[in-house]
């Protein structure tokens, strides 16, 4: 006997002209999947580059001026970052 939690839109069809909500309910579970499967190899390829780019020496002396380190991560290091993360990204998308 499998237990089958009744949030979780398992299986069911409806005609897509008769309920938009509950066909936007079954299609949830794929959706949710597949956006965990590319995000996670987003969030490791731009953990990777974030550790690549924090190495160069123009990061170290951005951090002593009298910008934030706030400022100094979301406007060099994370600009830096992007950039093998947008390829990543576009390879996703053009598969």
């Amino acid at each position: 006997m499998t237990f089958i939690p009744s949030f979780i839109p398992s299986i069911g069809y409806t005609n897509f002209s008769d309920e938009l909500i509950d066909n936007l309910w079954h299609i949830s579970m794929s959706a949710l999947g597949l956006a965990l499967l590319l995000g996670t190899t987003i969030m490791r390829s731009m953990c990777s580059s974030l550790l690549e780019v924090f190495g160069p020496d123009y990061i170290r002396p951005a951090c002593a001026t009298v910008l934030s380190a706030t400022a100094v991560i979301l406007c060099r290091a994370v600009c830096n970052a992007l950039i093998p993360v947008m390829t990543v990204v576009g390879i996703q998308i053009g598969r």
